[in-house]
């Protein structure tokens, strides 16, 4: 199944208020790496793990991508930070 399909297959449930934000630093240590927070229902985490192996297992579609303020922001929770872009690299 393509992404263009999972992203339309998701669509037809309703929306999926995936999230995506800056998880806050809450380490004493200054240095600690960011961490990025992915959260949502269980439609959204289907969504994005969906989208993951359609990109993993494609011949054809090597990249996606969405955002809360562009393309595919139907799926996204309007409290989200960031969007996402997936990229496959040839091993």
């Amino acid at each position: 199944m393509g992404t263009d399909d999972i992203f339309e297959r998701h669509a037809n449930q309703g929306k999926a208020k995936l999230s995506l934000s800056l998880l806050p630093n809450e380490s004493e240590e200054e240095a600690a790496d960011p961490l990025i927070l992915i959260q949502g229902p269980h439609q959204a985490l289907r969504l994005l793990g969906e989208l993951l192996i359609a990109i993993a297992d494609s011949e054809k579609e090597r990249h996606s991508s969405a955002s809360p303020k562009s393309a595919g922001s139907f799926h996204f929770d309007p409290a989200s930070e960031f969007g996402f872009y997936i990229n496959r690299l040839d091993e």
